[in-house]
């Protein structure tokens, strides 16, 4: 079944469930839904402590396992649970680094990374937590923090 023919209702409704997903490429992909861009489609499973970020245009079949369904809160502190305060500091420096990098202005007020002057980045700092009133802001802060964990998970 192609992602296309859900609606966001039934998008809603999948968050937690074990999903499959076949790539263009044939790889498989399982875990628990997480999350679905609302903006680019792409889906974000999580499964045994990782995140893993699937473009919605390399996407041939996803599947949704009704059976086995984490509940939202569930799905958020098995996510948040493994991300220590050392290593949430760590990721809040490396992601405000990669920020400068792209010439970004940030401030840091702990908790948050403040960007722009109309955006922050909440902990766990994963795409889902950015927090901006304008959406094309939004947009484009989520797009680099997905880039950020694209590019550290290369190396």
């Amino acid at each position: 079944m192609s992602l296309d023919q859900y609606s966001f209702q039934d998008i809603v409704s999948l968050i937690g469930c074990y999903t499959n997903i076949s790539t263009d490429d044939d790889k498989e992909y399982n875990g628990y839904l997480y999350t679905i861009d609302p903006q680019t489609s792409h889906v974000v499973l999580y499964d045994n402590h990782h995140l893993q970020v699937i473009f919605h245009s390399t996407i041939k079949t996803i599947h949704f396992d009704r059976q086995r369904q984490l509940a939202s809160v569930e799905l958020d502190n098995a996510v948040v649970k493994h991300d220590t305060t050392a290593n949430l500091e760590q990721t809040c420096r490396e992601l405000i680094k990669y920020f400068e990098m792209n010439r970004i202005p940030t401030e840091y007020k702990e908790p948050h990374i403040h960007l722009l002057g109309s955006a922050r980045v909440e902990p766990p700092y994963v795409a889902t937590s950015v927090v901006a009133e304008n959406s094309l802001i939004r947009k484009r802060v989520r797009d680099l923090v997905m880039e950020f964990y694209l590019k550290k998970k290369e190396k």
